[in-house]
């Protein structure tokens, strides 16, 4: 639940709205769940970092529609979000895959995080991986908060 005096704010992650629309809470049988999330955007309760809508655009079509039509949900990247994103990269350097020719979100959506004093709203698990450094796992180590999509539902208090 809201904490007394504090405004929620949540910094979502690709996968998270990926998971959310197109799989575990579907629009035609969730609408209202998805008219509270446009109205938390609306009320800047909701962020992401721009390239965030880049990752839905190559990942999820239907989802890129959609979150393009959010006014206010994608934050663009300013010189303390590059700043941020450097720290955080030079800290956890296997947070990205240098082999993709593109930028990937997750350094931005915890730099995003981190600047706005804002809860990280992801579906990775936590866990070891010699692959990738995951961002719940990251967060941990950088202090900023971690949740889930139903989570952070929960905590806004949503009942349907």
């Amino acid at each position: 639940m809201a904490t007394e005096g504090r405004k929620l704010i949540f910094c979502i992650d690709t996968s998270s709205i990926i998971e959310a629309r197109s799989v575990r809470y579907p629009v035609p049988v969730f609408p209202s769940l998805w008219e509270k999330i446009e109205k938390a955007i609306s009320q800047a309760n909701i962020i992401s970092p721009e390239i965030v809508r880049d990752e839905l655009k190559r990942n999820d079509p239907a989802c890129y529609t959609w979150a393009k039509n959010q006014s206010g949900l994608f934050i663009p990247p300013d010189d303390a979000l590059i700043k941020g994103v450097q720290a955080v990269l030079k800290s956890h350097r296997k947070l990205v895959d240098e082999n993709l020719s593109y930028d990937q979100a997750d350094p931005y959506v915890i730099s995003l995080a981190q600047l706005r004093e804002c809860t990280v709203v992801t579906e990775e698990k936590p866990g070891p991986s010699k692959r990738k450094d995951k961002i719940p796992d990251v967060c941990k180590s950088l202090g900023v908060r971690v949740t889930t999509f139903i989570g952070m539902v929960e905590e806004f208090g949503w009942r349907f």
